[in-house]
């Protein structure tokens, strides 16, 4: 529910852009003087085109906010009672923007329900991350980013029967369902750990296991990864081991890669037309079906490196058909019109399978519990960070390089992004948190730590 709250939330941009493009339009037929403001009405809210894409935009710069307080309210709530709370700015917000025709009002519920997309975006997926069993983790990762593209297309389809405003009241309901869902669940073994609440903790793991099933040595591996954390503090020079910097500069660099392969498409490609959009969401909602299965199969590694390889393609050849038009439009348009719809369908299923889940998921899974909160929280802080900064600068960015050469730049960056998987990201799947981070302890600290390890079962068979 977590991933429905947030996608209807931000599919929310499509019916109000729509609805208040075409309120503006009809102002400015019956001759309305807008004059860089609202003009004030009782049956509709106008806007200026800045303030349009300012208030569609501006749920960024909440969510940014978002990440960066979801490392302190996992700390200190932990990551339940953080996803509880995520939800009142979010009921704020929705009931702010349904209410009020005040532009800056509106502006301040569209911030709200983005720190509900940062704190809810950290901390879900950090909860998952941490209750989920390691043969299904990336399973139930890939159902969030199914979640997210069906509460985007049902906030799409409903633009054509109640307005943005009724959509933003009635986004209430799955928000409060989410609240109301994890109220009855417990926290997270990690966290009580960590909290040195053992009992609650092997409680807790017995609940999310099932009641027939032995926990004995999923709980000492809890344990022995725990002890790293408790009665501990993040401190910079933890940043210099190879367990904590790795997975953080791995995790961080994929989720950035979640909105730079994935924004150039959604926002270059002639989208307005209902019926390509409502196309392009069904076939990335069968996609993240598939992708649940596929994941737990291929691996996040094998399905990263063909995201990026097919979405690399997608936007060369889009851009390829881009330079033939502009140097001979008409043969363009005979020879290649096939081109761009399949390059965009091709570039909706590898983002589909690949970056689209993948990076939540690693998300969950990727960090040691010393640094988790607070990587989970940076992890989205920067996605949001770039979300806004590509949103800000895209018209300058597509006006500079041209249509081709737009798509021809986020070619190379899918590109480097399957480089950068081939070189450093590891393969997780099937793997405990405690194995993960094993992963990526130095081949010295490793055997050291087996050696110990050796040396006092030997003692102890020795006094045995």
């Amino acid at each position: 529910m977590s991933g429905f709250g947030v996608g209807i939330v931000l599919g929310l941009s499509s019916p109000a852009t729509f609805q208040l493009r075409a309120q503006q339009q009809e102002a400015l037929n019956n001759s309305a003087q807008l004059n860089n403001s609202i003009v004030a009405s009782q049956d509709m809210i106008v806007m200026t085109s800045a303030e349009i894409s300012l208030f569609s935009a501006v749920y960024s710069c909440g969510a940014l906010a978002g990440g960066l307080l979801s490392s302190a309210l996992m700390n200190r709530l932990g990551r339940r009672a953080t996803l509880m709370v995520s939800v009142l700015p979010c009921l704020l917000g929705c009931c702010l923007m349904g209410l009020s025709s005040n532009y800056g009002v509106l502006l301040t519920g569209r911030i709200l329900t983005g720190v509900f997309i940062g704190v809810s975006g950290a901390s879900g997926n950090a909860f998952l991350g941490e209750i989920a069993a390691s043969d299904i983790r990336g399973m139930l990762g890939a159902l969030y980013e199914l979640m997210l593209v069906a509460g985007v297309l049902i906030a799409f389809v409903t633009r054509e029967y109640v307005s943005w405003q009724q959509l933003a009241l009635i986004t209430n309901a799955p928000v409060l369902l989410l609240a109301l869902l994890v109220f009855f669940t417990k926290e997270s073994p990690a966290f009580l750990l960590i909290a040195g609440k053992e009992n609650e903790a092997r409680a807790a793991l017995q609940y999310y296991r099932g009641p027939d099933r032995d926990v004995d040595m999923e709980m000492c591996a809890l344990k022995e990864s725990q002890m790293e954390t408790r009665g501990k503090r993040l401190a910079l020079s933890d940043l210099k081991k190879r367990h904590i910097y790795l997975p953080l500069f791995i995790t961080v660099v994929t989720a950035s890669m979640f909105h730079l392969c994935g924004i150039g498409m959604s926002t270059k490609t002639n989208m307005s037309e209902a019926t390509g959009v409502i196309a392009c969401c069904g076939v990335e909602l069968i996609t993240a079906v598939a992708a649940i299965f596929l994941i737990e199969r291929a691996g996040r590694k094998t399905l990263l490196l063909v995201s990026g390889a097919v979405m690399s393609a997608s936007f060369g050849c889009l851009g390829l058909y881009f330079y033939f038009l502009s140097c001979n439009e008409l043969w363009a348009k005979q020879h290649l019109s096939w081109l761009p719809l399949t390059s965009l369908l091709a570039y909706v299923v590898a983002f589909g399978i690949g970056y689209g889940p993948i990076p939540w998921i690693l998300l969950g899974e990727m960090f040691p519990p010393l640094i988790r909160e607070t990587a989970a929280g940076l992890t989205v802080t920067v996605v949001w960070t770039l979300s806004f900064i590509t949103i800000v600068t895209y018209d300058a960015l597509s006006t500079a390089l041209g249509s081709y050469g737009f798509y021809w730049l986020y070619a190379s960056i899918c590109a480097l992004a399957s480089i950068f998987t081939a070189a450093v990201v590891k393969e997780t799947k099937g793997k405990r948190l405690d194995e993960i981070t094993k992963l990526f302890e130095s081949k010295k600290s490793y055997g050291c730590s087996t050696a110990v390890k050796r040396i006092k079962q030997g003692t102890t068979t020795n006094q045995g």
